[in-house]
Order: C-alpha cells, then sequence, then structure tokens
C-alpha cells in the first residue's frame, strides 16, 4: 500500500528500491506523474543489495505482476534506456525480482561490456548469487567490498545479512562485535535480532 511505502521512505530516503517500490504503488494507484518521479529518482540512486535481500525476506514485497508491470512501463515510455551501467544493472535487478534471472544475466553481461570494473557491477552480481542462494558466493563478494569501502555501512550492514542468510551465526556473531558499535544507530540491523 502506499501509504505503508510512504512511511518507509521518510525513514530510509536514500534507498532505491524504496524509491522504486514508492514508484510501484504510485504506477498501482493510477499516479503515473508520480510513479515516473520516484521510479527515476529509484534509477539516479541505483539498486543496492540491501533491497534484494529484504525481497527475500518479503519485507518490502514486489511480486511478480508488479515487477512485470514497471517493466511494460519501461518498454512503453522510455524510447530507449541510456547505455549506462547504473540502469542496465537496475533493470537487472527488476528482472530479478520479476523472476526472470536470465534477463537479468543479459544486462549485467552488457554492463560488463560498459565499464567492467564499475562497482554496480559487483552489486548486480551480489543479487544474482542471492537469488541462487548462493551465500558463500556473496559473503566473499562483499568481503572484497568491505576491504575496498572499509567506512561503508551498507556494505557491513549487508555482510551482516550474508552471514545471517548463510546461517553462518559464528561469522555474523564476529562481524557485530566489530562492527556492531557503528551499526546500532541504523533500524535496519534490529531485523537481525
Amino acid at each position: 500500500p502506499l501509504k505503508l511505502q510512504q512511511h518507509v521512505l521518510s525513514i530510509d530516503p536514500l534507498s532505491a528500491i524504496v524509491h522504486r517500490n514508492v514508484a510501484f504503488s504510485y504506477l498501482l494507484s493510477g499516479n503515473r506523474k508520480k510513479a515516473i518521479e520516484h521510479f527515476e529518482m529509484s534509477l539516479n540512486m541505483g539498486p543496492d543489495l540491501f533491497g534484494t535481500a529484504i525481497l527475500k525476506l518479503n519485507i518490502y514485497q514486489l511480486n511478480q505482476q508488479a515487477a512485470e508491470q514497471i517493466i511494460r512501463f519501461i518498454i512503453k515510455n522510455y524510447t530507449t534506456i541510456p547505455e549506462t551501467v547504473p540502469h542496465k544493472i537496475t533493470l537487472a535487478l527488476l528482472a530479478l525480482t520479476a523472476g526472470t534471472e536470465s534477463k537479468a544475466k543479459i544486462f549485467v553481461e552488457q554492463s560488463k561490456m560498459l565499464v567492467p570494473d564499475h562497482p554496480r557491477i559487483t552489486d548486480a552480481l551480489i543479487a544474482l548469487h542471492a537469488a541462487d542462494y548462493d551465500w558463500e558466493k556473496v559473503i566473499d563478494l562483499l568481503n572484497n567490498k568491505l576491504q575496498r569501502q572499509p567506512l561503508n555501512q551498507s556494505v557491513k550492514l549487508e555482510l551482516a545479512y550474508a552471514y545471517y542468510f548463510a546461517q553462518r551465526y559464528d561469522l555474523l556473531q564476529d562481524h557485530l562485535k566489530e562492527y556492531g558499535h557503528s551499526l546500532k544507530g541504523n533500524w535496519r540491523i534490529y531485523l537481525l535480532a
């Protein structure tokens, strides 16, 4: 429901996933102008793994029908999709949400051809491996990302979720001992409790 999505947006206004969900809600309620506004915000922000992990928990529930509607909406209303990695990765995540992993892989491959070492490609690979429940690969990718971005709170949080999903509670406990103090102000960490 739109009201719930607006509340989530007030808590997390910088999440591409939240803006995308608000766009879906506006689209489903018939407010095309607001849907476009929030969808464009989502595209500009790019995808984030946390949204993918939360989709696995169905907290921000995006059903297949909504994902397919937004893909049709994009195709109908945008004559060309910009040839940029963030746009391709956003489409890959939409395809994953719609349950079409093969399309998602195509968008990731197109991104690799544009800018092979773009950081959003790592994000998409993490999402693809999460969709396959290959949590060990997700953990490896996130650990590499954390080494490159040691101050990135989102990566620390995503890694906590990956440990949780992998049922690696020993590693989760160690991770929270090391980084828990910096994550305690983030409402998302409490979902692991």
